[in-house]
């Protein structure tokens, strides 16, 4: 049974990468916990096949001039030195337990204040609003704090590397999508080694199964085109489905 859960959740998190640049984080990470992974395992694992996926789908996205190099490069920067002091920071938490509260809490409460933002967008429909783009100085500290969250909470960030370049740079959907799977894959491959090589938590096991369900999934998502519409509705669907998953969790 725990082969078919890790490669049905890798399944689903390629797909969901590739089609919406959200990393698969939010479904990988809930899948290693259900397996009973260690949480800096869990995590760990999380962010080595998250890296391997969204390298792959932003290969596809790069190919067809849907990334944006300029504001990838700006975000990345920031990213690079968050992600090292997440690393870090989870190495200095010896409590498994402590680790698996602020993991599970810090990732239900961006789950919800996501599927806020994106309901409120799509039921009113709001206009995106044509504003300058932030400067070097803003990316690379919007970067910064983005990294580091994503780190402590095993996820590739995409839960907010795609608003910050639909709603703050301004770019198309697709290309919003693009760019945020190039950040995800430099700043979240970096990670990789530093986990490896400063933590040695990345589970091989969990890594192989899951990227062979991914690579399925990405492949099956290229042959896919939705509207931005359609995409913030799928967004929201999976967040939907993740919180009240994890509340049930929790209750139950």
């Amino acid at each position: 049974m725990e082969y078919i859960i890790l490669f049905v959740g890798g399944l689903a998190a390629g797909f969901s990468s590739s089609l919406l640049g959200i990393g698969g984080g939010f479904i990988l990470v809930p899948v290693f916990f259900l397996i009973g992974a260690h949480p800096a395992i869990a995590g760990a694992s999380s962010i080595a096949v998250i890296a391997t996926v969204a390298t792959l789908s932003s290969i596809h996205y790069h190919k067809n001039g849907k990334v944006n190099i300029k504001s990838a490069s700006q975000v990345i920067a920031g990213t690079v030195i968050g992600g090292l002091l997440g690393v870090i920071t989870v190495h200095l938490i010896k409590d498994p337990k402590l680790l698996e509260v602020i993991m599970e809490g810090g990732f239900l409460l961006l789950v919800f204040i996501m599927l806020i933002k994106m309901i409120i967008d799509v039921g009113f429909k709001t206009k995106q609003k044509k504003s300058p783009a932030p400067t070097a100085i803003k990316g690379i500290l919007i970067g910064l704090i983005v990294g580091f969250v994503s780190v402590i909470l095993g996820v590739g960030g995409g839960f907010a590397y795609v608003p910050i370049f639909l709603y703050l740079y301004g770019l198309p959907a697709q290309v919003a999508v693009g760019t945020s799977l190039s950040v995800i894959a430099v700043a979240n491959g970096l990670a990789t080694l530093e986990n490896l090589f400063i933590n040695h938590t990345v589970s091989l096991f969990y890594y192989l199964l899951t990227l062979s369900g991914a690579v399925i999934g990405i492949k099956v998502s290229t042959h896919i085109e939705l509207s931005a519409y359609l995409r913030k509705v799928l967004f929201i669907v999976i967040l939907l489905s993740i919180f009240v998953e994890n509340i049930l969790k929790l209750i139950f």
